[in-house]
């Protein structure tokens, strides 16, 4: 995924995801099209596997990931976001979707 910049921010109930990169990259180009054509549950997995194995700055709030994953996908989110730090060629697909909707602060 060369000179590819990717940024995702949350608003209100929804999530963007905006892609930059340049014209003459149509392997991303095309690749990203094929992305968009699955289902809302492949894309947002498609998604989560970009970001665990391509992106170099990347932050998640550790109560985001406690109260919404399990110790074995906390485990392997670990495991894959650091694999490409030793092998930049190395991919590791997974199942798991980082962009779970996280559930309202239960009223007291």
């Amino acid at each position: 995924m060369k000179n590819v910049l990717l940024n995702i921010f949350p608003e209100n109930s929804g999530t963007h995801v905006i892609f930059t990169f340049s014209k003459g990259n149509q392997g991303f180009k095309d690749a990203i099209g094929r992305l968009l054509n699955l289902d809302d549950g492949l894309i947002r997995i498609g998604l989560s596997n970009i970001l665990l194995n391509y992106s170099e700055n990347t932050a998640f709030g550790p109560k985001y990931i406690e109260e919404n994953f399990s110790e074995n996908q906390i485990s392997a989110i670990k495991d894959i976001f650091s694999s490409t730090v030793f092998d930049p060629r190395a991919f590791k697909a997974s199942n798991i979707n980082l962009f779970v909707a996280a559930q309202p602060p239960l009223s007291q």
